[in-house]
């Protein structure tokens, strides 16, 4: 890797550059490195994860369809959260689901961070914390 290494005087000094080259493995004195962000960069969105469930949707009857977990990953945090298949969504991060959608996107969001849901499994309701983790889509 090259670089320049710019030694300061006086203020009103014209900078030195001095040509530097760094070598895997040796040790370079007297660089600082600073990795500046290209163009662009700025706006990509941080790391995304999801919780790693198979959707489904129920209508019969109903207003507004209600969101199953139709299947659980294995080894997933969602697993081992507790999460099973035929789990009722009734509420993620506080909000009811409106549509599978909606779901999927309430569920995304930054890797490890956690979303608390609300599901009902066999007639009884239960708070579970999920952390979002790298899901293959």
């Amino acid at each position: 890797m090259e670089g320049e290494a710019c030694r300061w005087g006086h203020p009103r000094a014209p900078v030195e550059r001095e040509r530097v080259r760094v070598r895997a493995g040796r040790t370079t004195e007297g660089v600082k490195i600073v990795l500046a962000r290209s163009e662009g960069t700025g706006s990509e969105p941080p790391a995304t994860g999801g919780v790693a469930v198979t959707l489904g949707e129920t209508a019969a009857g109903l207003d507004v369809p209600e969101v199953v977990i139709v299947a659980v990953a294995e080894n997933s945090e969602a697993e081992r959260s507790g999460l099973a298949s035929g789990d009722v969504l009734i509420e993620i991060g506080g909000q009811r689901p409106r549509s599978i959608v909606d779901a999927r996107a309430r569920l995304s969001g930054s890797v490890h961070d956690d979303v608390v849901v609300k599901v009902r499994r066999d007639g009884r309701v239960t708070t579970l914390r999920i952390a979002r983790e790298q899901v293959r889509r």
